[in-house]
């Protein structure tokens, strides 16, 4: 390839990066409340749950009050968050691999307590896969926010569907 095509088709790639505009919303970063001596913070966590033959399942908080939670690496899906006491908006997640489901929820966190995130696949084998979605409390395994199904969705990345055959 001669050098004055490279350089055209350069000229042509940079002016149309150029044009290019982004609408990007800004993340809003979800920030550890102060504890207080006579309201101790709250916590949830997730679960993570090993697959023999396919990737393994996480269940976490994903968002709190509208903000999202930031982790460090994948591996720390399972972590408690600190959550300061009261009702909050959450985003509960269920990941499997390249598939997702989320599900909006309102906790009233007490004092001190934990709580865990947890899932169950409704259908192993159909064309529309589901997940019940529920947050307990991991003391005595109390429900504290309703068992939700939510059909489970390609999240991105390379995804493989399989379906019936019918013979």
């Amino acid at each position: 390839m001669n050098r004055g095509w490279r350089l055209f088709t350069s000229l042509i790639a940079c002016a149309a990066l150029i044009g290019c505009e982004t609408n990007a919303v800004p993340i809003s970063y979800y920030n550890v409340p102060q504890e207080t001596p006579d309201a101790p913070n709250a916590k949830i966590g997730g679960t993570k749950t090993f697959v023999l033959l396919g990737p393994d399942t996480r269940t976490y908080a994903g968002a709190i009050d509208g903000k999202v939670i930031r982790r460090e690496r994948e591996a720390d899906y399972d972590q408690s968050v600190p959550i300061s006491p009261g009702v909050h908006a959450l985003s509960i997640d269920y990941r499997d691999g390249s598939w997702h489901a989320s599900v909006p929820i309102r906790l009233d966190a007490r004092p001190g307590a934990t709580y865990v995130v947890k899932a169950e696949r409704v259908n192993q084998i159909s064309t529309t896969v589901k997940v019940t979605l529920w947050v307990e409390d991991a003391g005595d395994g109390t429900l504290v926010a309703d068992k939700t199904v939510v059909p489970v969705i390609p999240s991105g990345g390379t995804t493989f569907m399989f379906l019936p055959v019918k013979r």
